[in-house]
């Protein structure tokens, strides 16, 4: 079993309102000074110890009540520690949101991931979220 250890901080901002009359919305997230080491139970070692800083950024828009846009992006930056753990990378995501009822929500999303490295990864995700 591994024990984990993680330090952070960080801030959020939030804004509502709306542009041209459409709902938007626009979160800005920022961690730093992430710290996490995970130590084997048996021998104690170290096995990682990093620190992470990361950003993102995503704005959603509702031109209708029931259709949403939604655009984002996060960075992460690593400060201290192994890049083959944890290297520099770039997430882009895109997708459309379809609110069937207060509870009930359809997404589609893609999400593009730059690892900075040549190596790019991709994929489509589809969710159906039930809120009670």
């Amino acid at each position: 079993m591994n024990n984990h250890e993680i330090t952070s901080n960080g801030f959020d901002l939030q804004l509502q309102g709306g542009i041209a009359g459409i709902d938007t919305q626009i979160l800005l997230n920022r961690v730093g000074n992430y710290e996490m080491q995970i130590r084997n139970e048996t021998d104690k070692v170290t096995m990682v110890d990093m620190e992470i800083s990361a950003t993102s950024l995503e704005a959603q828009i509702m031109p209708t009540a029931a259709w949403g846009i939604r655009i984002g992006t996060m960075t992460y930056d690593l400060v201290k520690g192994p890049a083959s753990v944890m290297p520099d990378h770039k997430t882009t995501n895109l997708g459309i949101n379809y609110n069937y009822a207060d509870n009930i929500r359809f997404s589609l999303e893609r999400s593009a991931i730059d690892l900075y490295t040549g190596t790019d990864y991709s994929e489509t995700m589809l969710q159906a979220l039930w809120a009670f």
